[in-house]
């Protein structure tokens, strides 16, 4: 029972997000910073000498791949989540070394869970909801 009230929440918000944040492929950059928001619709590389920072719901569009090289750095800001939709992929491979990390973009000290919605991969099956 959990599992489904689970499932449909979760697809609930990613449904809200999609009305909420309808924009095709906007990317701000602000010094070494890059605001990412909105829909990836075109193969897009994310790479270690930016830090990229989630605005709301960001979606992967079906056919795009979003490439992460290690090394690189993600953060969320508060109610940020990027979803992989179906079709789409996600490429990120960290090395012990070189890790891709996925963090909030509150400062050290008051990051807390549950301060960005996380990464969420829906596949073809119609269970897989991450």
């Amino acid at each position: 029972m959990k599992q489904k009230l689970f499932s449909l929440v979760a697809g609930l918000g990613v449904i809200l997000a999609s009305v909420i944040n309808p924009m095709e492929n906007p990317v701000r950059a602000q010094g070494n910073e890059v605001i990412v928001e909105g829909n990836i619709t075109q193969n897009t590389t994310w790479t270690p000498d930016k830090e990229y920072v989630l605005n709301g719901a960001v979606f992967v569009k079906e056919l795009a791949t979003l490439t992460i090289l290690p090394g690189t750095t993600i953060k969320g800001l508060d109610r940020s989540l990027l979803v992989i939709d179906r079709g789409a992929k996600i490429m990120a491979e960290g090395t012990p070394t070189a890790p891709i990390v996925f963090t909030s973009a509150q400062e050290p000290g008051s990051r807390t869970p549950r301060d960005w919605g996380g990464v969420w991969i829906n596949g073809r099956d119609p269970y897989a909801i991450c």
